[in-house]
């Protein structure tokens, strides 16, 4: 059976991206893109820190590919035009019983039409989801992309290459009357993206995914007239990417990773959107050195930034070889690097920046 895109992310889940792009095996072992073990290990030095910071930033903040994750899955395993989740065994308010069915399991298959041409074969498992729930805890689905063609935050993308997906909680039906939740583990095999005019990203590697939303009531009347809290979680082994625009190509790997974004609803300011990340990355960012370096990277603080752009908090720790970076954000829009070279926990150098100017340094290609 064939059918068409028909729906939209969730809200919430699009101003999270959209505020952040403005800006293989399994398990852990090695994708095929980079090797298990990095060249060299990074030193970081008064010179490259400036460098060192947009590339971590740079880490932190690209959400392509869980962009283009949620949007598969959610718009096309789902097949709901809106959608809410509950965990399971919570009762959904438009069904008889909030449990799984087994009249729902079996496998199916079937061709989706993309919306500016190409295809996605989706192949399910459905060992939970029972009628209202085209999307359940236990479903299990094969994604494959064959030059599909769909609009990501206002950039036609086209995707090739293959998504396994486990739901392992909440599950997605039609009507958005209580707190969405869902989370998914994917693998990704030689997943590509091509952005109009923009680079093209080839993935290998797990990701699992986690969404949620608080509206601060249930059930909500009118959910669409609240702005709600709203978190994102991708975490994973290794997922490793190459990057190519023209003749530049850019390889990265983040491994035991962690990346958080979350928006905030203000009552009187702007909604704020943070973003912090945990890993060991692998950069070929050739502005760090010749080959491959590894540094490791934490935000005890996520950073934050108002809908305005204004950067207005926090924390990101970068540790290389015997040499480490704090970044901090002592007030808006202002960055401070603080450089300790010998590895003593000592900050020899302080380096005043701003986010323009690691934007400007971010590597290539984006």
């Amino acid at each position: 059976m064939a059918r068409q895109f028909r729906c939209a992310l969730p809200r919430a889940l699009l101003c999270i991206f959209a505020a952040l792009v403005a800006g293989c095996g399994e398990g852990g072992g090695s994708f095929g893109l980079l090797p298990a073990s990095p060249e060299l290990r990074l030193v970081i030095t008064p010179a490259n820190a400036p460098a060192v910071a947009a590339d971590a930033l740079a880490r932190a903040t690209d959400v392509r590919l869980p962009l283009a994750v949620s949007h598969l899955v959610l718009h096309v395993a789902s097949g709901a035009v809106t959608w809410t989740v509950a965990m399971p065994g919570v009762r959904n308010p438009d069904a008889a019983s909030g449990a799984a069915s087994a009249a729902g399991a079996g496998a199916t298959h079937e061709t989706i039409h993309c919306a500016g041409g190409g295809s996605l074969a989706v192949d399910k498992d459905s060992a939970g989801s029972a009628a209202p729930h085209p999307l359940a805890w236990g479903d299990t689905l094969t994604l494959t992309a064959t030059d599909c063609r769909e609009t990501l935050e206002g950039v036609e993308t086209r995707m090739s290459g293959r998504i396994d997906v486990t739901v392992t909680e909440g599950w997605a039906w039609s009507a958005p009357e209580w707190n969405p939740r869902i989370a998914f583990s994917t693998v990704l095999r030689e997943f590509t993206l091509v952005e109009n005019g923009g680079s093209t990203v080839t993935a290998n590697g797990d990701m699992a995914i986690r969404f949620s939303e608080d509206f601060g009531q249930k059930p909500c009347s009118d959910c669409s007239s609240i702005v709600p809290a709203t978190q994102v979680q991708v975490t994973g082994a290794a997922l490793a990417a190459t990057v190519l625009q023209g003749a530049d190509i850019l390889s990265w790997r983040l491994r035991d990773y962690h990346q958080q974004v979350q928006v905030i609803p203000g009552a009187i300011t702007a909604p704020t959107t943070s973003h912090a990340l945990d890993a060991d990355v692998d950069s070929g960012n050739p502005q760090l050195g010749t080959g491959l370096v590894a540094y490791e990277m934490s935000a005890p603080q996520p950073y934050a930034h108002h809908d305005t752009g204004n950067l207005v908090a926090g924390l990101m720790n970068i540790h290389g070889n015997a040499s480490s970076l704090a970044m901090s954000v002592p007030e808006w829009n202002v960055v401070s690097l603080g450089v300790d070279t010998q590895g003593d926990g000592v900050t020899d150098t302080t380096i005043a920046t701003t986010p323009a100017e690691l934007k400007n340094l971010a590597p290539t290609p984006k």
